[in-house]
């Protein structure tokens, strides 16, 4: 059985008519009239819907939806209120062709793939929107599980793919009347994310690494090799500013810094979510970019050096030092300047003056593999710290949120902290929390660290 709403005319020369359900059973229709009259321009064939220029709109097609329910109700194979014979493959392909972000396309085709050898093993080229129920969708996740995935994988494969079957109903390529995704049940990984103990963080502040020279992945930039202590502190910067993501710290300008009231604060907007961020900075945050403020601006460095002690003693005097030139670098024309050496000047001279926006493949695979290049030199410093979890650019993220909990940050804060855009993002990220304000907990947190 299958059920479609129609317009039926009142007579072949009005514009005025009635919608009526058409339902299909046994190759024999029958029609159910709404018992609802209203002009052909409001009725929208594709969406099923009634358009929001009737005045009635919210309640017609409250009451199509309450039919089409009860209708459907005393069939339990019925899944499909409208649908044409588009593919889902096919229609995966169509929102690759045409989605620009680099790493969004390259997620889609990761599942685009996965759903491609899921059809593989149970004999099927592709399947219509039509034919996907419950069951499919269940075997689905076992499929990705099966195949040596993650949990945590499998479930971020699925909210994508739940996520294309949502376009494709909002572009009127189906309409379920029972939701495939409905009896889908999650998993959840046991697996706890890995934090730096305090004693860790401090191993990699006071260490002295051995003198390995590192090339550096973009040789076209005019520093071409870098020790380990100056990859330590890209490490230590992320985690003293509040677990700031790689991307993030990839993509940091010196015009991202702010001097207000005495106070320095990192002002950027996140790449991941696009989410704008204002994070305030302690002095030994300031500290681990010493060596590119000097890189930078040569004639600091015998003030920097003057006072280059991690004594809170010394703390207010550093800060100043560091603000002073941070804030001329803010403003000089070396503002569009990465703060780092991920990058070469003008691999994103579009982006001149305002946020990173959408990266083209050359970019994108400037930003993947430039962050390939930094997790491949922190494993020396696990090394040679000691250090035993496997150190990534990630940990420092775990570990600002880790400390958090230990200190009895609210929720909130949290939240706020790492730039989540929804409680239940942080609810899921770390489990536990009871209260402080984060300002002070960085002010706290960086006093941990002095000798």
């Amino acid at each position: 059985m299958s059920l479609k709403i129609v317009f039926r005319p009142v007579n072949k020369d009005s514009k005025e008519g009635y919608l009526k359900v058409r339902v299909i059973e046994n190759r024999k229709s029958k029609f159910v009239s709404l018992g609802i009259k209203l002009h052909e321009s409001f009725w929208l064939e594709g969406k099923q819907r009634v358009s929001n220029k009737e005045i009635r709109h919210e309640v017609i097609n409250k009451k199509i939806e309450d039919v089409l329910k009860t209708l459907s109700a005393y069939d339990n194979d019925v899944q499909v209120l409208q649908s044409n014979n588009k593919t889902i493959l096919e229609f995966y392909q169509d929102i690759i062709d045409t989605t620009i972000n680099e790493g969004t396309k390259l997620k889609y085709i990761n599942i685009q793939l996965k759903l491609r050898n899921y059809f593989n093993s149970i004999n099927l080229h592709d399947l219509k929107f039509k034919h996907l129920d419950s069951k499919k969708v269940q075997e689905f996740y076992k499929f990705i599980i099966d195949s040596g995935n993650a949990i945590d994988t499998a479930n971020y494969n699925m909210k994508a793919f739940k996520a294309l079957i949502n376009k494709a109903k909002k572009a009127g390529h189906v309409r379920y009347a029972n939701d495939p995704f409905a009896n889908l049940q999650l998993k959840f990984s046991e697996k706890k994310l890995k934090a730096l103990t305090t004693d860790e963080v401090k191993r990699i502040i006071n260490t002295r690494f051995a003198e390995r020279r590192k090339h550096h992945y973009n040789r076209r930039f005019r520093v071409n090799e870098l020790t380990l202590r100056e990859v330590a502190n890209v490490f230590l910067f992320q985690l003293f500013t509040q677990g700031l993501r790689c991307s993030d710290v990839q993509f940091l300008r010196w015009r991202n810094f702010k001097f207000e009231n005495g106070k320095m604060y990192l002002e950027y907007t996140m790449y991941k979510t696009k989410k704008g961020m204002k994070v305030s900075l302690s002095y030994i945050a300031l500290k681990m970019i010493e060596l590119q403020v000097i890189r930078f601006m040569p004639q600091a460095e015998d003030e920097i050096y003057s006072l280059n002690q991690l004594d809170e003693n010394y703390a207010e005097d550093i800060y100043k030092i560091y603000s002073k030139y941070i804030e001329q670098l803010s403003l000089s024309e070396q503002r569009n300047s990465f703060v780092f050496h991920f990058f070469n000047p003008n691999d994103f001279a579009e982006f001149k003056d305002k946020e990173i926006g959408v990266l083209n493949n050359l970019q994108y695979k400037r930003l993947t593999g430039t962050r390939a290049w930094y997790n491949k030199l922190l494993k020396d410093i696990q090394e040679q710290c000691k250090i035993s979890i496997n150190l990534t650019s990630h940990v420092a993220r775990h570990t600002y949120s880790q400390l958090l909990i230990e200190n009895d940050v609210n929720l909130q804060d949290v939240s706020h902290s790492l730039g989540h855009m929804h409680i239940s993002t942080t609810q899921t990220y770390i489990a536990r929390l009871p209260s402080k304000n984060i300002d002070r907990f960085n002010e706290v947190f960086s006093q941990q660290f002095t000798s």
